[in-house]
């Protein structure tokens, strides 16, 4: 099932971590469907930091992970060294680099023919009309991605160092 993530509280720096297809709330996961309304308004109402996993087609909250909310040590410019992952693009849009540690930057790249992966083993999400797209593929080092036709970039992950 696809998911997006809804964070309450502050952010720190590290992996953001989310499960899909099962609740977590505190350290005890409960496997099964989405969480009712009754549970998601009680978290929601309760102090402190979470973060929301929700299920895209119908909003329903998939997992909650109470705690500090992590935020991916990916960093990001708008130039690409040899070395960084590379949302590439059209002039007069700049190529969009990406660098750092494991996890996954969103935003809005318009007029990308298609991303390198840099230093890293990668992946990216791409929007394709009305859906937003996602290579089901992580690539090594060193490898260009050449999408079919110009889009817009929608994200940049970072799997691992090669």
């Amino acid at each position: 099932m696809l998911g997006v993530v809804l964070a309450i509280g502050s952010f720190t720096s590290a992996t953001a971590v989310a499960t899909v297809g099962s609740a977590v709330t505190g350290t005890t996961a409960i496997s099964g469907s989405p969480l009712s309304d009754t549970e998601v308004r009680e978290l929601i109402a309760k102090p402190g930091p979470r973060t929301f996993t929700v299920d895209v087609h119908t909003g329903k909250v998939l997992s909650v992970n109470e705690g500090p909310i992590m935020q991916p040590a990916i960093s990001t410019t708008n130039s690409c060294k040899a070395s960084d992952g590379c949302w590439r693009a059209n002039p007069p849009n700049y190529n969009q680099g990406f660098y750092g540690q494991p996890g996954t930057i969103s935003g809005s790249w318009a007029n990308r023919t298609g991303y390198y992966t840099g230093a890293y083993w990668a992946s990216a999400c791409w929007q394709d009309g009305l859906y937003v797209r996602c290579s089901p593929y992580v690539f090594q080092p060193n490898t260009l991605v050449n999408l079919s036709r110009v889009s817009t970039g929608r994200s940049f992950t970072i799997d691992h160092l090669g």
